[in-house]
């Protein structure tokens, strides 16, 4: 399941690009992965490079690739009115939509392509850039991590972890504080 933000996109092409069946630019055939963008996990801010696109610009530079699924996405789902707001309590109303949606899913296994803020929002973990953590989501709907887990102290954090603590969490709280949410004890 992928963000329809151009850069998620691009990120999903390119991580499973061994998986589609060649070059992810030149591929538009059938593949066995199948994209399904979901407009629900779409990044959170309010600036034009976090808003997206009208759907039909989007399927003008991605419509091309067949494994690519657009249907649940509406053309105007870049405009940041309604649900789509940066509020605390429209990112969970969101994400809970989404988490409904992927319990109701076929599917076994998912993989999630999606944005830093609507992670941060919802499973308390400020993720470093295009990092892969493994979540559960049980029957209540509730993502529960399984690798890795959040720590309990600095101990076991890594030199990555501990750098990018340094850099980023006054932001997260300060974020989490500005949405209304209650900042987890610990973010990574």
């Amino acid at each position: 399941v992928v963000s329809p933000l151009r850069r998620t996109l691009q990120t999903a092409l390119s991580a499973f690009e061994d998986h589609l069946g060649g070059s992810n630019t030149g591929n538009t055939g059938s593949s066995p992965l199948v994209f399904v963008c979901n407009s629900d996990i779409q990044e959170t801010g309010e600036i034009p490079c976090d808003c997206g696109r009208p759907l039909s610009e989007v399927m003008e530079e991605f419509g091309q690739h067949q494994f690519i699924d657009f249907s649940h996405v509406q053309e105007d789902w870049h405009e940041k009115t309604g649900d789509n707001r940066d509020r605390g309590p429209l990112l969970q109303k969101r994400f809970n939509r989404f988490t409904k949606w992927v319990m109701d899913r076929p599917e076994k296994d998912v993989i999630v392509v999606a944005h830093h803020n609507i992670f941060l929002a919802n499973v308390g973990v400020s993720f470093r850039n295009c990092e892969v953590r493994e979540y559960k989501v049980n029957s209540e709907g509730e993502w529960r991590p399984v690798f890795p887990l959040v720590s309990t102290h600095d101990d076991q954090l890594t030199p990555e972890d501990k750098t990018h603590l340094g850099i980023y969490e006054g932001h997260v709280r300060e974020k989490m504080k500005g949405w209304g949410l209650s900042a987890p004890a610990r973010f990574r």
